[in-house]
């Protein structure tokens, strides 16, 4: 009995010791060690074109700010986003403001569409604001504002929400619109 209690007790503290990690977010990686969150959403009753359509009317309605960028590879059938989500910390005043850049794309097929959202990026708004850097960072990258770490954490576990948010939404408004 006493070794079985040793394992366990063995196995609770290396967990606990591993959560000290950002790993408890469960970040999937793609193939390139970037965080990447990409799924096949099968509408049975769509087709190529109007999911393309869709696909750019979601981009057009959701990101629409003067730092997103939206364009498509038409006879691909692909939709991207190169755009931002603003996520202030306010414990840094002026100098925490900044916002996550990253990717979407929307690839429409007969019947379904593929999405990819990576290369997340914390950059700063100002100067000399606080920048993390990557997402895959475990530690925020050095700038010219220190970013103290439980603010980096804060900032990731923002941003997980967000692209959650996101992924949600891109999929009832397809769901919605197929038909």
């Amino acid at each position: 009995m006493k070794p079985i209690l040793f394992v366990f007790a063995l196995a609770i503290g290396h967990s606990s010791f591993a959560q000290q990690r950002d790993d408890y977010y469960m970040w999937p990686y793609g193939s390139n060690d970037k965080i990447e969150f990409t799924e096949t959403v099968y509408l049975p009753k769509s087709n190529t074109d109007s999911l393309y359509i869709l696909s750019q009317n979601f981009l057009l309605n959701k990101f629409n700010s003067d730092k997103d960028s939206i364009a498509t590879i038409d006879n691909k059938r692909i939709a991207f986003c190169k755009g931002v989500f603003f996520i202030p910390i306010i414990q840094l005043g002026e100098k925490g403001n900044g916002y996550i850049g990253f990717t979407l794309t929307i690839s429409s097929h007969n019947k379904s569409y593929r999405y990819s959202f990576t290369n997340f990026q914390h950059f700063a708004q100002h100067p000399d604001g606080a920048s993390g850097g990557a997402l895959e960072n475990d530690y925020p990258a050095k700038g010219n504002t220190p970013y103290p770490l439980r603010y980096w954490n804060e900032e990731k576990a923002k941003a997980y929400y967000y692209i959650q948010t996101t992924i949600e939404s891109l999929k009832e408004y397809m769901a919605k619109h197929a038909g």
